[in-house]
């Protein structure tokens, strides 16, 4: 017991520093806010140093090393570095990048995501460290907890931006410390208070020639539109033309999708992001609203900010706008596995082909999954892929769609949806022919990624078989497979199916009325 608790002190700082309380949190923040700016003010014009550690601070990893160094026992007993080193690495990873954003906030989690991985730790090595010490176990545990609440005191007094410390916030960036403050985001998204964003998923790709990875945002602004009139008037057509009544059960759901359908379009909006240390202007938004554009960044500040192969982003609002909307990008690696998904009748009951069972599953009913889809995307997941629906659903439907593959479990993935802009009647004009929208949908995403090899994914019910047979045929090196939900079974489909995949190899494609009916291992 005593060497055990020895030796954890050596490698602490200063007892006294458990002794802090959290009345120090008020005026740090206070403090802190002035020099987030100032290191706000570094990144827009630095480059980022590659990631380093030294282990734990407060010299604990080289103390440890030192005393392994020189007596074997000691290395012997308690190995070469803390138990609770990993804790300190990822500490350092939150630390070397240095987020702004709620910058405050971020390094209070990362310090209290070290303090309860050390506690981690701890409950983890409890039964191996009291059986060879013959210790009580809860006396370990304690020492664990102490251990991570000096380290935790330690880092929310010492980790501040723009210290002269070494393990500082942001130390990854040249020191902020003698940086004059400056006002940040001075440049503010065009966005008034009643108008909104909608952010959408989406992948990057690396470019192998300019060394960059090109990393695509899009979102729409737009303005709700929560007018009785107009609903009322879609309700009345609805009900003439498809003898479809809203009910008591199916009204939040009308008139919910029926907003998102009649919401209008922001055009000429100017918005301000900022991802990776960095401020971006976006393109102006087009007659629909929508803005899409896509920045380059260096590999070495992707791989700074980057959290799981992910990028977030947020829109920079002025400081009246208390909203906030962030943005995700996934990083899709240059070679693997990629699934493009069909939406309806393939990953969601809509019953396409039946114009009063469209209309109904879509304005008036929840959101269906088809079974079984969702648990044979995770395993194609689980082999690695990533995934992109396509489909001519229209954009407006994105937020219940993508709240419908959430709630089922789906894989994350990217959208590629069609563009309507809806004026009442027109409102029924649901969904174009498959032929005219998806092959421009998926061209980009083929050529974006031409190392991966693509599983197409569709249904029997509309034009899928045609447009990936063709897609196939143009593309030969790159389609790996090509799975059809049969949802119309009739003897006649074979004939269809042949049709649609003359000239490719009969492994090549597959028609499968449940899930379970696919080969994964082929």
């Amino acid at each position: 017991m005593k060497r055990f608790i020895v030796a954890t002190g050596l490698l602490l700082s200063s007892s006294l520093l458990a002794g802090v309380s959290d009345w120090w949190e008020a005026p740090i923040k206070q403090y802190e806010q002035q020099r987030l700016s100032q290191l706000h003010k570094v990144q827009s014009t630095s480059d980022i140093a590659d990631f380093s550690t030294d282990g734990c601070s407060g010299f604990q990893s080289q103390s440890w090393q030192m005393l392994a160094e020189k007596f074997p026992e000691f290395k012997q007993h308690f190995g070469e570095g803390p138990p609770w080193e990993a804790c300190c690495i990822e500490h350092d990873k939150e630390y070397w990048r240095g987020e702004t954003h709620n910058g405050f906030e971020l390094r209070l989690l990362a310090d209290q995501a070290l303090q309860q991985c050390v506690i981690d730790t701890g409950v983890q090595l409890t039964p191996e460290l009291a059986k060879k010490y013959e210790l009580d176990p809860a006396t370990v545990e304690q020492a664990f907890s102490m251990t991570a609440a000096v380290m935790y005191r330690a880092v929310r007094l010492g980790g501040g931006p723009c210290s002269m410390l070494p393990w500082r916030w942001g130390y990854g960036w040249p020191n902020c410390a003698f940086v004059a403050s400056s006002q940040k985001n001075t440049n503010f998204s065009d966005i008034s208070n009643d108008e909104s964003i909608v952010i959408f998923p989406t992948s990057a790709w690396f470019d192998r020639e300019k060394n960059l990875w090109q990393i695509p945002v899009h979102l729409w602004v737009y303005e709700p539109e929560s007018s009785k009139v107009r609903q009322s008037i879609v309700e009345s057509v609805i009900k003439n033309k498809y003898a479809l009544e809203v009910t008591k059960s199916s009204e939040t759901y009308f008139n919910s999708r029926v907003n998102w359908l009649l919401a209008d379009n922001e055009r000429e909006k100017q918005l301000v992001i900022r991802m990776a240390g960095r401020e971006f202007q976006l393109s102006k938004t087009r007659d629909n609203g929508h803005s899409e554009t896509v920045i380059s960044l260096p590999t070495e500040l992707v791989s700074a900010f980057a959290d799981n192969d992910t990028m977030i982003f947020y829109v920079i609002l002025s400081p009246e706008d208390n909203r906030e909307f962030f943005g995700t990008i996934k990083l899709v690696p240059e070679q693997g596995i990629s699934i493009i998904s069909d939406i309806d009748d393939t990953v969601k009951i809509s019953a396409v082909t039946d114009r009063k069972a469209l209309i109904e599953n879509t304005l008036f009913k929840p959101f269906e999954s088809a079974p079984g889809m969702a648990n044979l995307y995770r395993q194609l997941e689980r082999q690695g892929a990533s995934f992109h629906f396509v489909s001519s659903s229209p954009w407006q439907l994105f937020q219940p769609l993508n709240q419908l593959m959430q709630s089922s479990q789906f894989p994350w993935a990217t959208f590629h949806l069609k563009s309507v802009r809806f004026r009442d009647e027109s409102l029924l004009d649901l969904f174009k022919k498959g032929t005219e929208t998806k092959p421009l949908q998926i061209e980009p995403i083929l050529k974006r990624y031409p190392n991966h090899q693509f599983i197409l994914i569709g249904d029997s019910g509309e034009q899928d078989p045609e447009v990936y047979g063709e897609i196939a045929r143009r593309y030969p090196k790159q389609i790996k497979a090509i799975w059809i939900r049969n949802i119309t079974p009739d003897v006649k489909q074979m004939e269809r199916f042949k049709k649609a995949f003359h000239s490719l190899p009969d492994e090549l494609w597959q028609v499968f009325s449940k899930p379970e009916d696919i080969n994964l291992e082929s």
